[in-house]
């Protein structure tokens, strides 16, 4: 005869419960363990990916950085401005130099501020203040760099006086900022074409303190891009139609400028040229100058060795003759130095004038190279961290699972044996199958 669930039977159920308490709290810890490991991981990429989304708006990250073979002008910028779907778009300078502090040698790469604020990349500000001079500057404190360990009021200097006076206005950096940017927070560092190839710091100083005649990057913001998450496919996909939009807008911008640099060549080779026959004129006067100042002063010179103390000539005594002559050598001098520079410039004249047309005809069309946001080391380093991170959320916890079952099923077992007395007890009182299990659920 089958036995009936009552309250008694309830009572053994709670007893029972309270005599397996540990080894229930066990359990319920283990699972919720389990959970909110489960909900952290889970959690955690998405959380990365919408607090760099909002810091890549928050400092204006480029979408797009493109090269050119001949730099950017302002016609440039602007006429990537007329493409499609483009937000913004920013010429910028960076040089890659070696640079000193008095103490250490940095591999350094320099990027330019511009006169507009917010700027695309823009550095954000973590102590000190802004350049307002073209000798000063701020720098990056990435931890990878060694910006870390240049400090407020250090002054840079350059380790090439030519380098740095080809390429900038000014001969040292004053730093009065430190600064953290969007583009490096990666903890590997950037490539450079000086030094080891590593860059082990970065200085942002004002347009001013470049000498460049062009810029050598063109920045681009995407319109339609800034409104999905940039670890999104569908932002990838809109990169590439603004890169698109972009060639198919400056297409005949590119034949401008590629006749802008031919004709600037082919304009300072004709300067040259015209300079040719001057320098030639010059030299032939020079040589003639030289040639009569030195006949002149072996003449006098003979006459002068022959002389006695006592003897004149030409109203001249020995040591007023003495003085003629080295002045007549002064003069030769001067007039060998003076065809020596004449000739040099000649020289370099017709070798510039060599190089020149060399130049203008090896030079080929404008050739621009685009680069989107994985190209950048620390967008794609952080990317890749945070995919590693999901990856792990979609797998950990199903071997978390496992365990917490095997333990789970541990327990109920040694539960189960420990009961057998109690189970066979319910089993002769008339307990079905389904009372006695629901005991263990």
């Amino acid at each position: 005869m089958k036995k009936h669930v009552g309250s008694k039977y309830f009572a053994m159920l709670i007893r029972g419960a309270w005599a397996a308490k540990s080894r229930i709290i066990a359990i319920f810890g283990i699972v919720a363990l389990g959970v909110g490991f489960l909900f952290g991981m889970i959690s955690t990429a998405p959380d990365m990916y919408i607090t760099a989304e909002k810091y890549y708006e928050d400092t204006n990250m480029m979408d797009i950085r493109i090269l050119s073979t001949y730099g950017f002008t302002e016609d440039d910028i602007a006429a990537i401005r007329e493409a499609d779907d483009v937000l913004d778009a920013m010429g910028g300078y960076n040089v890659d130099i070696i640079t000193h502090d008095g103490s250490d040698t940095y591999v350094t790469l320099i990027h330019s501020i511009p006169e507009s604020d917010p700027w695309i990349n823009s550095a954000e500000l973590v102590e000190g203040r802004m350049p307002q001079s073209a000798d000063e500057c701020i720098v990056d404190s990435a931890n990878s760099l060694a910006g870390g360990h240049v400090k407020l009021g250090d002054v840079i200097s350059f380790e090439s006086k030519k380098e740095a006076k080809d390429n900038f206005t000014v001969d040292t950096f004053t730093v009065v900022g430190i600064a953290r940017s969007s583009r490096y927070f990666s903890v590997e560092k950037e490539s450079s074409t000086k030094g080891n190839g590593i860059v082990s710091l970065i200085l942002y100083a004002p347009e001013a303190s470049f000498a460049q005649d062009v810029y050598t990057s063109a920045y681009v913001r995407s319109e339609s891009a800034r409104h999905i998450s940039p670890f999104d496919n569908e932002c990838d996909k809109c990169i590439d139609t603004l890169i698109e939009n972009i060639k198919s807008s400056v297409g005949e911008r590119l034949d401008e400028r590629y006749s802008e640099v031919r004709t600037y060549a082919s304009e300072q080779l004709e300067a040259l040229k015209t300079k040719l026959p001057e320098l030639e004129k010059d030299k032939a006067d020079n040589i003639l100058s030289a040639a009569t100042a030195n006949s002149k002063y072996l003449q006098y010179n003979a006459i002068y060795q022959s002389m006695d103390k006592d003897d004149t000539y030409n109203g001249m005594t020995y040591r007023q003759m003495g003085n003629y002559v080295a002045s007549l050598y002064s003069k030769y001098q001067s007039a060998d130095k003076q065809l020596k520079e004449v000739s040099t410039a000649l020289v370099t004249v017709k070798d510039t004038i060599e190089d020149t047309e060399e130049l203008i005809e090896s030079l080929e069309p404008t050739k621009w190279f685009y680069f989107d946001r994985d190209d950048n080391l620390g967008f794609k380093s952080f990317k890749s961290n945070a995919e590693k991170i999901d990856a792990i959320a979609k797998v950990f916890p199903v071997f978390f699972f496992l365990v917490a079952l095997l333990v789970s099923l541990t327990t109920m077992t040694r539960m189960v044996d420990e009961d057998r007395l109690s189970i066979g007890t319910m089993k002769a009182l008339g307990y079905n199958n389904s009372a006695i299990i629901f005991k263990y659920l």
